[in-house]
């Protein structure tokens, strides 16, 4: 019922993503997303750019050891049993599975990334997706604000990721120096 604008900022040629959280008060037996262009004055930024996916979620069995113990990732408190985004399954995939499914109370992540094209005006591109529930939809605002510089399809940097090193031995089970690289 509570509806919010969906935002994603970005360079030409760069992945950008969000996503659109649903917790139902009853069981939802499907659900749909819809999407559509977004425009910015005489410009268009194409439907075909966004891609949509199902989330996944596994059970956590056990508790962080450690220092961490009543914090998962130490950023949320972490009780054996709470459910974790996992996978992301293409959205069509999870409808023609019959996955598309949401029990009342659990939160439900659809996923939206979008690829901004090579050469996309810069601009804020707007519009609206919609969420289809068992039958009733919902318009869902859309902005996508494109940047006028171009990502290369070089890269000449390694990765990076937004963890604290020792959380490596929790996805990894490895702690070495090498993972640390």
């Amino acid at each position: 019922s509570g509806t919010s604008k969906l935002e994603m900022k970005g360079f030409q040629n760069e992945y950008e993503s969000a996503q659109i959280i649903m917790t139902p008060d009853y069981d939802v037996r499907s659900y749909s997303v819809k999407l559509s262009d977004l425009t910015c004055g005489k410009h268009t930024l194409e439907r075909e750019n966004f891609d949509l996916f199902h989330e996944k979620y596994i059970a956590l069995e056990r508790d962080v050891e450690g220092e961490n113990k009543h914090f998962y990732n130490g950023l949320s408190p972490y009780v054996n049993g709470d459910m974790s985004p996992d996978a992301l399954l293409p959205l069509n995939v999870a409808i023609e599975y019959g996955e598309n499914v949401v029990a009342k109370g659990n939160n439900q992540g659809i996923y939206v990334s979008v690829k901004i094209p090579k050469g996309q005006p810069a601009g804020v591109y707007t519009g609206n997706f919609t969420l289809n529930v068992d039958g009733k939809t919902t318009n869902i605002p859309v902005e996508v604000t494109v940047w006028g510089y171009e990502i290369s399809d070089e890269t000449h940097s390694r990765s990076t990721w937004a963890i604290m090193f020792d959380n490596n031995k929790y996805g990894e089970a490895n702690l070495t120096k090498f993972m640390e690289k």
